[in-house]
């Protein structure tokens, strides 16, 4: 509700951040389908926020407007100097299952291999 006189490249770069980080705390529990319908509710949230800056202008001329093509996209919120981050372009990342039957200071080396691999992981991701 905030930005609905909002220039479109500062409310891109609001909601950016709120999709980043929401992204990025529930990409550890979220599936894929949930991303895409938060894609989706996100798209009919910008349609009505570029119909209420146009009121006397058509559906058509808005989407040709704020939407360009971007990569595989046909549709994709941008201007000329920033996009809309999607929520599925987030990838889904799994926290590996800890062995319960090792022990801590039995089995060093499945410890150690295990933190390496939550590192890079975390750098990767």
């Amino acid at each position: 509700k905030d930005g609905r006189g909002m220039p479109q490249d500062e409310l891109i770069i609001r909601l950016n951040q709120v999709i980043r980080g929401w992204s990025n705390y529930h990409m550890h529990a979220v599936s894929k389908q949930i991303f895409k319908y938060l894609d989706y509710v996100m798209y009919k949230l910008l349609v009505r926020w570029a119909k209420r800056r146009h009121s006397r202008k058509s559906t058509r001329w808005c989407t040709q407007r704020y939407w360009h093509e971007y990569g595989a996209r046909k549709r994709h919120f941008s201007s000329n100097r920033r996009r809309l981050i999607l929520f599925s372009s987030t990838p889904i990342v799994r926290h590996p299952r800890l062995k319960l039957k090792m022990n801590v200071f039995l089995d060093r080396y499945y410890f150690e291999s295990r933190k390496r691999r939550c590192l890079v992981a975390a750098r990767n991701g």
